[in-house]
Formats: structure tokens, sequence, C-alpha cells
């Protein structure tokens, strides 16, 4: 799980610095990778519901939610996003206090992340 949160985070920040200098091509091949990617390496790792948790595993699983949600934000994939604020909610009730990494590289609780997600998703 920390690699792929890891590999995650080098695909948003790249992304995110290249931004002014793709081509719309260069934006269709990334976000042509970023699906699969996602898809094929993410979200095979999520506990299944209703799995017990560890505190590590918990917060691992959030930070990779995050940036999940971080790369759909920049690839203005709404649909995924609205999946991932769900999936969030839905996991993760009784644990707003929880302190995760969004936007990237920052700290702050995990309410507070629902709440800029929320907030992207209505202006994508």
């Amino acid at each position: 799980m920390r690699r792929v949160h890891a590999d995650l985070v080098h695909l948003y920040r790249g992304y995110e610095i290249n931004a002014r200098q793709l081509k719309r091509r260069d934006y269709e091949q990334l976000e042509a990778f970023i699906r699969p990617f996602i898809a094929g390496q993410v979200d095979p790792l999520f506990v299944a519901k209703g799995q017990g948790w560890n505190t590590d595993l918990r917060l691992l699983e959030a930070n990779l939610l995050f940036a999940k949600a971080a790369l759909f934000v920049v690839i203005d994939e709404k649909v995924g996003l609205t999946e991932v604020i769900k999936t969030l909610d839905d996991r993760f009730r009784g644990h707003e206090s929880l302190l995760i990494q969004y936007p990237i590289g920052e700290t702050q609780t995990l309410a507070h992340g629902i709440r800029d997600l929320r907030k992207a998703r209505i202006a994508l």
C-alpha cells in the first residue's frame, strides 16, 4: 500500500508539474495510463468492507483514497471523485478526526479533506 500510495503521489506531482507544458495528446496519454493504474494497482488494495482494521492500515487506506481523489481532480474525473467521496463517507464514519495527507503534501483531518473534495467536485 505504501508503494502504491507513493506511485499515486508521484503521478499526481508529475501531472501537476507538467500541466502547463503538456499538449492535449500528452494529457490524453497520461490519463489513459492513470485510469487503468488505479483500477489494476490501487483498487485491489482496499480492505474488504467489514474486515477488521489496524490503525496503520486504516491510515494508509485513507491516504490512498485521498491520493486517488487528487488524481481524479486533476484529470476532471467527476464520477470517480464522487465514488471516492462516498467510500470515504461510508468507511470512515466515526473517524473524522483522523489526520490525512490532503491536499498532497499537507495534513488535515479527514472531515476537512472530505469537505475539500466536495468543493473540488462542485468545481469540476
